[in-house]
């Protein structure tokens, strides 16, 4: 098994519209089932999108407060990701959740048709597929036998 964190940004060889960036994005968002509502855990200072139908989604709705934006829904994912994740690709973890907390600090997560770059549409793909979907077992280290 291969980690997705193993995956180089590869800049485009052709000029990418607007238009196409924002639909690349719409199909990252489903089929990645993610939410539009975001969490920051004030103890970890991590911020990440919520999975869409997911019990913390369904804690946030509770709360409803007309925000795209909850604080402490739960425990922090990224943190429990990063305890998750084997020695040999937790540096490589590290410096997705890095990345991109510097990339989208301090703007919303989620927008509808807002200005993108091919590198924050790769970038988010890659963090989340960590983040809700790469499993860890002890066949990842025969990815360097083959």
């Amino acid at each position: 098994m291969k980690s997705i964190l193993k995956e180089f940004y590869k800049e485009l060889d052709r000029p990418i519209s607007q238009k196409e960036l924002n639909i690349l994005n719409k199909k990252n968002f489903k089929n990645l089932k993610l939410s539009t509502l975001e969490t920051y855990h004030t103890k970890t200072k991590h911020f990440y999108l919520l999975k869409k139908g997911g019990k913390k989604e369904k804690d946030a709705l509770k709360i409803h407060n007309n925000s795209q934006s909850y604080k402490n829904i739960g425990s922090c994912s990224v943190s429990w990701k990063l305890r998750a994740t084997p020695e040999e690709l937790r540096p490589l973890a590290e410096d997705i959740v890095k990345e991109y907390e510097r990339v989208f600090t301090g703007r919303p997560l989620y927008q509808e048709d807002r200005y993108l770059t091919h590198y924050e549409v790769e970038l988010t793909r890659i963090f989340y597929i960590w983040l809700y979907y790469e499993q860890y077992d002890n066949d990842l280290e025969s990815d360097n036998n083959v």
